[in-house]
């Protein structure tokens, strides 16, 4: 990290991404494969289907405003912390876009659990960013960086704390 002039445009994120892909996946066939227990959402079968298209939506919604509208590439290429747009409500909003779009088909999936995916998931991207970028980004940005995880969750986007 100490010999780039910017911060990667593709950290640990990318293999971690196709991470939960993969694990919503496996684990959506290992249930319909009968090698993971199904536990059927019965009368909740409607709204956790509705619950989960709109995760899918937030999450492409989350992921799309990080990438082209918040335009990330451009504040690490200029090497400045982007804490704007989508940035001022989540610090990681790519692992949020994609762990709800995961959390969404499982529950569109509906079976309950497989829902242990999700905490797996969420689990991963703490331990990944905690051990990662959140210390290149402290090393590079300092108290900046440190009054900004101060205000903004990591993972779950909600109004920033003053």
């Amino acid at each position: 990290m100490k010999n780039q002039d910017h911060l990667p445009y593709c950290g640990p994120g990318l293999v971690l991404g196709v991470l939960m892909f993969a694990l919503t996946a496996g684990g959506i066939t290992l249930s319909e494969l009968g090698r993971f227990p199904k536990i059927r959402f019965g009368v909740l079968k409607i709204p956790a289907t509705a619950l989960g298209v709109l995760l899918i939506v937030v999450g492409a919604a989350i992921t799309v405003a990080a990438l082209l509208v918040s335009k990330i590439h451009r504040s690490i290429e200029s090497g400045k912390l982007l804490t704007t747009g989508v940035y001022a409500w989540v610090r990681n909003p790519i692992y949020s876009g994609i762990m709800f779009a995961c959390t969404g088909a499982i529950l569109i999936y509906g079976n309950l659990a497989l829902i242990v995916f999700s905490l797996i998931m969420y689990l991963a991207i703490t331990a990944t960013v905690k051990n990662t970028e959140e210390k290149w980004l402290a090393e590079r940005f300092g108290e900046e960086y440190e009054d900004y995880r101060k205000r903004v969750n990591r993972c779950i986007p909600w109004i920033p704390r003053k």
